[in-house]
């Protein structure tokens, strides 16, 4: 697994999950993620993650939220098949 892969935040959650979470990414920037978050209800990663989620979500409107979110979602999807 590549080093730039491990940078982008997976929330620990079951692999179905995270496999919908994933394509909830794809279409709707940052919700995946926070989605996942909810769901894994970590307090140590919370945080960081919804504030990932929400920066991605705001982001799309200069376009490069759209690009890390669909990147995010893209790892989601992999960890959940591996």
């Amino acid at each position: 697994m590549s080093s730039r892969m491990q940078m982008l935040p997976v929330p620990n959650v079951n692999r179905v999950v995270l496999f919908f979470c994933g394509l909830v990414n794809l279409g709707l920037p940052g919700f995946g993620l926070m989605l996942a978050t909810c769901i894994e209800n970590n307090p140590l990663t919370f945080r960081s993650h919804m504030h990932i989620g929400i920066m991605q979500l705001l982001l799309t409107l200069v376009v490069i939220g759209f690009f890390w979110s669909f990147a995010n979602g893209v790892v989601m999807i992999f960890y959940s098949l591996t």
